[in-house]
């Protein structure tokens, strides 16, 4: 494997708009999430783990979040300073009303901020009070979620983002 450098500090010449910024980074999120899901959907040995889908879930969750204060950067010039994606998503809607999502993809959007409203709960086995997340007599615990749902909800919306708004980056 070739050794890469990675400079934090300096983004390529071409990357001067904030919205560029944002989803250059999401580009990346959207790259590591790929690379999980093939591993986990080919994994067959060792240990295996319910909360291998965690960090994948996590993952996606800032992708998407990324994502839309990208969009919404290049309507406006500032935007939201929270992790909400619902409400990410109807700023969406003010700034660019023509952009939408399919029914599925919301209905996958909807479970995710239904699981983690703020982006927490898929990072810490604890919330903020040191009660665990994802116990079994808690009613929002995520249960029977398979690999094929999560994989093919989080490509069907990596592809509507690209026809939606083919943001070009650089």
């Amino acid at each position: 494997m070739p050794d890469r450098f990675y400079d934090f500090y300096d983004f390529p010449s071409g990357i001067t708009k904030d919205w560029q910024k944002f989803y250059d980074l999401a580009e990346s999120y959207k790259k590591s999430i790929k690379q999980l899901l093939y591993n986990e959907a080919n994994f067959q040995e060792g240990i295996y783990s319910e909360r291998d889908i965690l960090p994948i879930l996590f993952l996606f969750r800032h992708y998407l979040e990324l994502t839309l204060k990208a969009l919404i950067l290049q309507k406006q010039a500032t935007i939201p300073m929270h992790h909400k994606i619902k409400d990410l998503l109807s700023e969406i809607k003010k700034v660019n009303p023509s952009f939408q999502f399919t029914r599925e993809s919301l209905g996958f959007i909807d479970w995710i901020t239904s699981q983690d409203e703020d982006g927490y709960k898929f990072r810490y086995p604890v919330d903020t009070k040191m009660n665990e997340n994802f116990v079994s007599d808690n009613k929002n615990v995520a249960k029977g979620v398979s690999l094929s749902y999560v994989s093919t909800n989080i490509h069907q919306i990596f592809t509507e983002i690209e026809k939606i708004t083919k943001p070009q980056p650089y």
